[in-house]
């Protein structure tokens, strides 16, 4: 299997980790994903303006997921993919992060 695609059936088994042993579910995905490459641009802008942070996903995970996403994208400055991350975030967790009071956001969605 090519690394990319690699890459992406791991992110998808960190949100889906229920079909890690399924041989079928995974012929499934990779025949959508076959399929959707023919409108590959358009289904990577679909995957990426649904993505969500998930109940159980924790904020690292979902980074992971969305950096796979962005990497068929057009690059975009760190700072605009920081606050689209940010909007992105389980509400409990923008909450929480608000209740930090922290006046400004990161710029970026790693410490360097």
């Amino acid at each position: 299997m090519d690394k990319a695609w690699r890459a992406r059936w791991t992110s998808y088994l960190r949100n889906n980790s229920s079909y890690e042993s399924d041989y079928g579910h995974f012929l499934q995905w990779t025949r959508r994903l076959i399929k959707d490459n023919a409108n590959f641009e358009s289904t990577v802008y679909e995957e990426y303006q649904d993505a969500v942070q998930r109940e159980s996903q924790s904020p690292l995970d979902f980074d992971a997921y969305q950096s796979v996403v962005e990497r068929e994208l057009p690059e975009a400055p760190d700072a605009v993919r920081a606050n689209i991350f940010y909007s992105k975030l389980h509400q409990d967790v923008r909450k929480h992060i608000k209740l930090l009071g922290l006046t400004a956001l990161p710029t970026t969605r790693t410490r360097r």
